[in-house]
């Protein structure tokens, strides 16, 4: 269960970066060319949608080892590309969304196993404690 949840934050946010980056090169193209051609449009924050589609790709690595530092960059990412994005990011931020929950969800449910497992008794080990009979 542990590993699924990290592998499925993996890759959801993998196809979300992807997404994000693809849709932040339509959004920049759609506004240079309206810019070119005369329409009002206003100025398009490309580099910062790259920015964020970065800290989310760092966090989709991260969910593999790090579930909750994975799941807060894949956070931001996803809230950061909502502000550069308007409305295009509703393609975008539940992809990313989902995988900083299921990424945080794994941390949870890491957390409550070891909270749970009874500690193992090794009685041949050599540096075990005695115990007074």
């Amino acid at each position: 269960m542990r590993s699924l949840l990290r592998v499925c934050a993996f890759i959801i946010g993998l196809i979300g970066v992807f997404d994000g980056l693809v849709m932040n090169i339509i959004v920049a193209l759609y506004r240079h060319v309206a810019d070119a051609l005369g329409a009002g449009v206003t100025q398009s924050h490309g580099f910062i949608g790259l920015i964020f589609c970065l800290v989310a790709l760092i966090g989709a690595g991260f969910a593999l080892r790090q579930p909750l530092v994975g799941g807060l960059l894949l956070l931001i990412g996803a809230v950061g590309i909502a502000f550069v994005l308007y409305w295009w990011a509703l393609l975008v931020t539940p992809q990313l969304l989902v995988a900083a929950a299921l990424a945080i969800a794994d941390n949870r449910v890491t957390a409550q196993a070891r909270n749970t497992q009874p500690p193992i008794e090794r009685p041949n080990a050599p540096n075990a404690p005695r115990l007074a009979s």
